[in-house]
């Protein structure tokens, strides 16, 4: 008699990452697949109980209702997302405060339910400059490492390349003349760690695959490192379409004039390419998935970053 598939406990199961590892799960077939969503009965959770996954109702903010959707999971991949920000009155402090309540939240119902391996997707702890959704789910890291969860693995992302076709972030638009411009406020030779958040699964598998080797470990997820000049340049090459960069030195990028003509949390994160405190190994990253989405890949199939240039 076949036993039981072990079942991993997805959360943010229809986002970027939590899609991106739903999808590696089920191609792999080694795990059973549950995700977790605050709303099973949305097109996007339906869609994946159709392709086998069990889908469960959980909300970040309510640990008893993680609690229950862990129960007998022998994994979970963990996520909180900035998009409470709004919520909060476009608040950092608030917000960071609650989106690492959040993450405890998810440590603590999986403690409870009997989880043996959590997966942590954490960003880099950067304190100087204080960046509020950088530190939020940083802070959670040492609050899982002393859990007494037999296994954990902290999973670092980096910047999506789905930002340039993204609402509300959308590093490519337009200006008043209707020509495309790179919109990511940082003197454009700047380097920047990217890859596709929706290959998350591609690193995250690996992890609940092998437990021993990834318990307690960094993971670093990076397809390449790119600078706004070369991403317009790439952009131009791939698609045709003209693009070009805002000039500003490293001196004007840190006087208070400037940094008060950008949304702050934006500032703040921008800070960290600009001082090269946001470091990824990518040779770690590599070794784990070798032939990452590049920008030229991703350019060539995205539809949406493909209408928004209208090729």
């Amino acid at each position: 008699m076949q036993s039981a598939k072990k079942v991993i406990a997805v959360l943010t199961a229809t986002g970027t990452q939590g899609a991106g590892v739903v999808e590696e799960l089920l191609k792999d077939g080694s795990f059973a697949v549950r995700g977790i969503t605050r709303d099973p009965e949305s097109a996007k959770a339906k869609a994946l109980t159709a392709r086998g996954v069990e889908m469960v109702k959980g909300d970040a903010d309510d640990a008893n209702s993680l609690t229950a959707a862990f129960e007998g999971a022998y994994g979970v991949f963990a996520n909180t997302v900035w998009t409470i920000f709004p919520k909060e009155g476009y608040d950092q402090k608030k917000t960071e405060e609650r989106e690492t309540q959040q993450g405890k939240n998810m440590v603590d119902a999986a403690k409870k339910a009997g989880v043996q391996h959590f997966v942590w997707s954490t960003l880099a702890g950067i304190s100087e400059p204080w960046v509020y959704h950088l530190m939020s789910k940083h802070k959670v890291n040492s609050y899982l490492a002393e859990s007494g969860i037999p296994v954990w693995t902290l999973y670092y992302t980096s910047c999506y390349i789905s930002n340039f076709a993204k609402p509300v972030i959308q590093f490519l638009k337009k200006d008043s003349d209707g020509l495309f411009f790179i919109d990511i406020p940082v003197p454009p030779d700047t380097v920047i760690p990217f890859f596709h958040g929706g290959e998350s699964g591609k690193w995250v598998l690996p992890m609940f695959k092998d437990p021993s080797k990834y318990n307690g470990q960094r993971v670093d997820a990076v397809a390449e490192f790119l600078t706004p000049r070369q991403i317009a340049e790439t952009i131009k090459r791939v698609t045709g379409v003209p693009v070009y960069v805002k000039e500003l030195t490293v001196e004007r990028f840190f006087e208070p004039s400037y940094r008060a003509s950008v949304f702050d949390e934006m500032w703040l994160n921008c800070a960290t390419w600009v001082l090269k405190l946001n470091n990824k190994n990518a040779e770690q990253s590599k070794s784990i998935v070798p032939s990452p989405t590049t920008l030229e890949e991703f350019l060539k199939t995205d539809p949406k970053t493909r209408e928004l240039l209208g090729v």
